[in-house]
Protein backbone atom coordinates (compact mmCIF):
# COMPACT_ATOMS: atom_id res chain seq x y z
CA UNK A 1 0.00 0.00 0.00
CA UNK A 2 1.64 3.09 -1.25
CA UNK A 3 1.24 6.19 1.39
CA UNK A 4 0.19 9.92 -0.66
CA UNK A 5 1.71 12.23 1.54
CA UNK A 6 -0.09 15.85 2.06
CA UNK A 7 0.28 19.01 0.17
CA UNK A 8 1.66 22.36 1.61
CA UNK A 9 1.53 25.43 0.43
CA UNK A 10 5.14 27.31 0.61
CA UNK A 11 5.18 30.75 1.04
CA UNK A 12 8.09 33.32 1.74
CA UNK A 13 7.54 36.09 3.23
CA UNK A 14 10.01 38.70 3.49
CA UNK A 15 10.44 40.56 6.76
CA UNK A 16 13.21 42.86 6.88
CA UNK A 17 15.65 44.41 4.64
CA UNK A 18 19.27 46.17 5.48
CA UNK A 19 21.96 47.50 3.47
CA UNK A 20 25.36 45.47 4.01
CA UNK A 21 28.74 45.11 2.28
CA UNK A 22 29.05 42.27 -0.50
CA UNK A 23 32.57 41.35 1.57
CA UNK A 24 31.31 41.23 5.06
CA UNK A 25 29.14 38.09 3.54
CA UNK A 26 31.82 35.99 2.04
CA UNK A 27 34.71 33.81 2.43
CA UNK A 28 37.49 35.99 1.54
CA UNK A 29 35.64 39.02 0.89
CA UNK A 30 34.72 40.23 -2.58
CA UNK A 31 36.41 41.37 -5.54
CA UNK A 32 33.07 43.44 -6.04
CA UNK A 33 32.84 44.89 -2.75
CA UNK A 34 29.89 47.41 -2.89
CA UNK A 35 26.87 47.94 -1.08
CA UNK A 36 24.19 45.01 -1.07
CA UNK A 37 20.56 44.83 -0.05
CA UNK A 38 19.99 42.07 2.56
CA UNK A 39 16.37 40.73 2.76
CA UNK A 40 15.49 38.52 5.28
CA UNK A 41 12.85 35.92 5.09
CA UNK A 42 10.55 33.59 6.78
CA UNK A 43 9.32 30.37 4.98
CA UNK A 44 5.79 29.12 5.65
CA UNK A 45 5.04 25.86 4.90
CA UNK A 46 0.98 24.54 5.03
CA UNK A 47 -1.30 22.14 4.86
CA UNK A 48 -4.91 22.17 6.25
CA UNK A 49 -4.16 20.22 9.05
CA UNK A 50 -0.27 22.03 10.04
CA UNK A 51 1.64 25.00 9.62
CA UNK A 52 5.42 24.49 9.76
CA UNK A 53 7.95 27.88 10.16
CA UNK A 54 11.26 27.49 8.48
CA UNK A 55 13.33 30.34 9.75
CA UNK A 56 16.98 31.34 9.85
CA UNK A 57 16.98 32.39 13.47
CA UNK A 58 15.75 35.67 13.47
CA UNK A 59 12.41 35.94 14.06
CA UNK A 60 11.85 32.03 15.72
CA UNK A 61 11.83 32.93 19.29
CA UNK A 62 9.10 36.07 18.58
CA UNK A 63 6.32 33.99 16.16
CA UNK A 64 6.40 30.90 18.84
CA UNK A 65 5.20 33.33 21.60
CA UNK A 66 3.27 34.80 18.99
CA UNK A 67 1.45 31.97 17.26
CA UNK A 68 1.58 30.04 21.11
CA UNK A 69 -1.17 32.59 21.80
CA UNK A 70 -3.51 31.85 19.10
CA UNK A 71 -4.01 28.94 20.62
CA UNK A 72 -3.18 26.39 17.99
CA UNK A 73 -3.20 22.28 18.14
CA UNK A 74 0.26 22.01 17.73
CA UNK A 75 3.55 24.50 17.55
CA UNK A 76 6.66 22.65 16.53
CA UNK A 77 10.49 24.07 15.12
CA UNK A 78 12.16 21.92 12.38
CA UNK A 79 15.05 22.63 11.17
CA UNK A 80 17.67 20.83 8.27
CA UNK A 81 20.37 22.79 9.37
CA UNK A 82 21.21 23.43 13.15
CA UNK A 83 24.11 25.58 13.64
CA UNK A 84 23.59 26.35 17.23
CA UNK A 85 27.16 28.29 17.98
CA UNK A 86 25.45 31.01 15.61
CA UNK A 87 22.82 31.02 17.76
CA UNK A 88 22.06 34.05 20.00
CA UNK A 89 18.67 33.29 21.05
CA UNK A 90 18.08 29.55 22.50
CA UNK A 91 14.50 28.45 20.98
CA UNK A 92 12.98 24.52 21.12
CA UNK A 93 13.42 22.85 17.79
CA UNK A 94 11.77 19.95 18.05
CA UNK A 95 12.78 18.28 14.25
CA UNK A 96 17.05 18.77 13.70
CA UNK A 97 18.11 17.25 10.90
CA UNK A 98 21.91 17.96 11.63
CA UNK A 99 23.74 19.90 13.53
CA UNK A 100 26.73 21.78 11.98
CA UNK A 101 29.85 23.48 12.79
CA UNK A 102 30.42 27.25 12.31
CA UNK A 103 31.41 27.01 8.34
CA UNK A 104 30.14 28.31 5.19
CA UNK A 105 27.74 25.64 3.20
CA UNK A 106 26.26 25.42 0.32
CA UNK A 107 24.48 22.97 -2.42
CA UNK A 108 20.93 21.46 -2.09
CA UNK A 109 19.32 24.92 -2.76
CA UNK A 110 21.83 26.87 -0.86
CA UNK A 111 24.73 28.85 -2.46
CA UNK A 112 27.91 30.92 -1.83
CA UNK A 113 28.37 33.73 -4.10
CA UNK A 114 25.93 32.38 -6.57
CA UNK A 115 27.45 29.08 -7.17
CA UNK A 116 27.25 25.39 -5.80
CA UNK A 117 22.97 25.58 -5.02
CA UNK A 118 22.78 23.33 -8.26
CA UNK A 119 24.71 20.18 -6.09
CA UNK A 120 22.60 17.31 -4.73
CA UNK A 121 24.50 17.35 -1.45
CA UNK A 122 25.55 19.57 1.07
CA UNK A 123 29.21 20.64 1.61
CA UNK A 124 31.33 22.81 3.76
CA UNK A 125 32.81 25.72 1.32
CA UNK A 126 36.78 26.52 1.80
CA UNK A 127 38.94 25.20 4.40
CA UNK A 128 37.44 26.39 7.39
CA UNK A 129 41.00 26.36 9.30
Amino acid sequence: MTETLPAYELFAIRYAMREARRADHFIGGDPHDAPMAMDYFLWVAKSPEHTFIIDTGFTTRYLLQHLAGRGPNSLALCTLLDRTSRRLVQVPIDFRCFEIPDRFVAGFGLDHKQLYRNLKYIAVIGSGG
